[in-house]
């Protein structure tokens, strides 16, 4: 139950005035705080027992009178049960658990077949005995399912049940809520192909006037603003009928006796619980047919209760914990489980009407619960004197509750699509029952994950050699040779999960690329990949053959395991080569590009000196003797390093001999390299223009030779050849630059 009762928390003067101790003291003890706190118990009792008597005819209605007695029991004892340990053990302040109609109406449904054929009345205790099996096992496995996911702290999972799928399971509630307060108003099975002939002529005062009901209470839920609305329209109804059973002179025995009236419990109590003894009288071969059917109780209740919970934490200050909540809810089902008890859970509506008609403390919550309690031990005789349209008309405003939100309004928030399988549920469980309908959303539910899913482009990035470049700086005649090859490459990156809906989307980028240039090499980079199904795998295999057949070839980087492992077991592990990342994969490109076009990184017969300072010369036309005698020559070791990350910048250095690369650490992590620098290119020059610490660690991958030139250095040469400090100042500006612009281009193909 779902009505629209605002939550409206307010302080009243005196406990503004008063200090933080005295507040809490008069909130335990004062007068207006126990009052508050009896009436709001009382209101809050008054709308959970109509409801529980609501449930537990609607479940027990078709095993006749006397069973119908010993169900409104049941569901007076779930309520009591739910609402002590939900306060107990729960940590949602004030929180109201009671039983529920979603759940009910799933049970009603699985009890109507049987009841459809008379079986159940013809059966008496043995009737009452399978409903109540029925019953019990449903609640003593909801309570088990909501223990463990709790335990777990598995609550967060509801999250990814799709809202169109869920509202259809509700519209489909709702359905099963409406023809089953016609049920109990008519005292017959009714479903949508019987309901003709079940309405005879006395419809229109055993039907009419609930359906009426039913119809206010849903105008007061959406308008009225008081939290005495919903007992009020109920307390009218049952006064209408007694008016007219003045007006007409008709006496209440044969009103009684046409069936307008409740069954009395009979003596003064409504606790009788299903016995041991009583449980050979079950006909478990019914109960067995339907467990499929009940079995899907758990799983409902499971969404429902955290969705209540999360609607409810929306008016509390802190985070409320989901699966303490479960825990709480799911000790009070195996509570009412044992003897037949109905599923229930938190209910919103009664949780803001106990925060709006008081405090909303769980001192209200005990004085409800004692409440019923006191109905359940004391109030046998006071059932039978409850109308059947009253009971069967908030039975079917419950259904008229989903109905409106989900079906009525529910076009409103929806896309037309998922409207659509809201209403094909709904049409499911209406013509074929809950379990195929049931079935239809877990269908539904795939195919809007595959779907949408498959609406994703699995490619993230998709890049050429001009834009991707592996971190090794390469010298001018270098980058020329790569810029003749830089359209052979296509870099993908790949993202997400991939299976052929996806994966046939990466095979269309390659087609595409190898009909507009020669692509020598695809390469995959699968970092961002969560898995990959045997579809997936195979069709990366048709990319590895399609490849081959091209005279290209087919490169993976940055493998995740289970992905690798799918692989191989597709038999994709050996026509496709792997690399530990993009950057390795790059460099191994490039290096096959440059040995296939004979590029030199230097003349063999230039000095250390010459080879330092190539570029430099090259930018600015300065002669190496100008510079010579402001350099320092630093020797490496393999592995050795130059400088450390956090170090003072107070030097640059070029490259004459051999390999660095620059290393930096995050968060105490594994080494990254950022850049591997050969003979002529500068190293530390970022350093030198800002003043900041050294941002990352330079070390020898080979034994190596670097050419030295500090601040002092530099100083010293702005004075005796300002025009070569001045040549050397626009040299790196250029490699700035230079390094900017790719940069730019790099970041632009990762955007598109």
């Amino acid at each position: 139950m779902r009505e629209r009762y605002r939550v409206a928390a307010e302080d009243t003067v005196s406990e503004h005035l008063a200090g933080p101790a005295e507040r809490r003291l008069s909130a335990r003890l004062g007068p207006a705080a126990l009052l508050a706190d009896l009436g709001a118990g009382a209101v809050v009792a008054a709308v959970a027992l109509t409801i529980a008597v609501s449930m537990g005819t609607l479940v027990y209605g078709p095993t006749g009178a006397e069973g119908a007695a010993r169900g409104v029991g049941l569901g007076l004892a779930s309520a009591f049960a739910l609402m002590l340990t939900v306060a107990l053990a729960g940590t949602l302040r004030g929180a109201v658990a009671g039983a529920q109609d979603a759940p009910a109406a799933v049970v009603a449904g699985a009890v109507a077949p049987a009841a459809a054929g008379g079986a159940l009345a013809a059966a008496a205790d043995g009737g009452f005995a399978t409903v109540a099996v029925m019953s019990g096992l449903t609640t003593l496995a909801t309570g088990l399912v909501f223990v463990v996911v709790g335990w777990l702290r598995l609550g967060g999972l509801v999250r990814f049940l799709p809202y169109p799928v869920m509202g259809g399971f509700l519209a489909g509630t709702g359905w099963l809520l409406l023809l089953g307060g016609v049920s109990v108003m008519t005292d017959d099975y009714v479903d949508v192909f019987t309901i003709g002939s079940v309405l005879g002529s006395g419809w229109w005062y055993e039907v009419a006037p609930g359906l009426l009901l039913a119809l206010c209470l849903l105008v007061v839920a959406r308008r009225a603003r008081t939290p005495l609305a919903f007992p009020l329209t109920v307390a009218a109804g049952v006064a209408c009928f007694y008016l007219a059973l003045a007006l007409t002179g008709a006496d209440l025995a044969s009103w009684r006796e046409a069936g307008l009236l409740l069954s009395g419990a009979g003596g003064g109590g409504m606790l009788r619980p299903l016995a041991p003894s009583e449980l050979a009288l079950a006909d478990w071969q019914l109960v067995a047919a339907q467990l499929p059917a009940l079995a899907t109780v758990p799983a409902l209740a499971l969404v429902a209760t955290l969705l209540n919970v999360t609607a409810a934490e929306l008016n509390e200050p802190g985070r409320v914990d989901l699966d303490r909540q479960l825990r709480a809810a799911g000790f009070g089902n195996l509570a009412a489980g044992v003897g037949g008890g109905i599923v229930g859970y938190h209910v919103v509506s009664l949780t803001a009407l106990n925060r709006r008609a008081g405090r909303g403390t769980n001192a209200s919550v005990f004085v409800a619960a004692v409440l019923l309690l006191a109905a359940l031990l004391f109030g046998g005789n006071a059932v039978g004197y409850l109308p059947r349209a009253v009971v069967g008309g908030v039975v079917s405003y419950l259904g008229l509750d989903f109905l409106d939100e989900w079906i009525a309004t529910g076009w409103r928030r929806m896309a037309a699509v998922e409207y659509a399988i809201v209403v094909a549920i709904l049409v499911a469980i209406a013509l074929l029952g809950f379990l195929p309908g049931v079935a239809l959303g877990l269908v539904l539910t795939v195919l809007l994950f595959v779907v949408s899913y498959g609406r994703v482009d699995p490619v993230r990035y998709a890049a050429t050699g001009a834009e991707m470049r592996s971190r090794v700086r390469r010298s001018q005649a270098e980058q020329a040779a790569l810029d003749a090859a830089a359209d052979g490459l296509l870099v993908l990156q790949l993202q997400g999960f991939l299976f052929f809906g996806t994966t046939s989307r990466v095979l269309e980028r390659a087609e595409a690329a190898f009909r507009e240039r020669a692509v020598d090499t695809v390469l995959l980079d699968l970092a961002r990949v969560t898995g990959v199904d045997a579809s997936g795998a195979m069709a990366l295999l048709t990319l590895a053959r399609r490849c081959e057949a091209r005279g290209s070839r087919l490169w993976l980087a940055a493998v995740p395991p289970a992905v690798g492992a799918a692989l191989s077991r597709a038999g994709a592990g050996a026509p496709l080569r792997a690399f530990p990342s993009v950057d390795a994969a790059l460099e191994e490109r490039e290096a096959g590009v440059l040995a296939a076009a004979a590029t030199a990184t230097s003349p063999a017969s230039a000095g250390e000196a010459e080879v330092a300072l190539a570029d430099l010369v090259s930018c600015t036309g300065l002669a190496p003797t100008a510079l010579e005698p402001y350099l320092g020559r630093v020797e490496l070791a393999a592995g050795q390093r130059l400088f450390a990350q956090g170090d003072a910048a107070d030097a640059l250095y070029l490259v004459a001999a051999g390999r660095l690369s620059t290393l930096r650490t995050r968060d105490g992590g594994e080494p990254e390299r950022l850049e591997t620098m050969g003979p002529g290119h500068p190293v530390g020059e970022v350093g030198l223009l800002t003043g900041e610490p050294r941002g990352a660690t330079v070390r020898a991958d080979e034994p190596s030779v670097v050419y030295r030139l500090t601040l002092d250095d530099l100083a010293r040469l702005r004075r005796d050849d300002p025009r070569a400090a001045s040549g050397v100042y626009e040299w790196l500006a250029r490699r700035m630059a230079g390094r900017i612009g790719h940069l730019v281009t790099t970041v632009d193909a990762l955007r598109r």
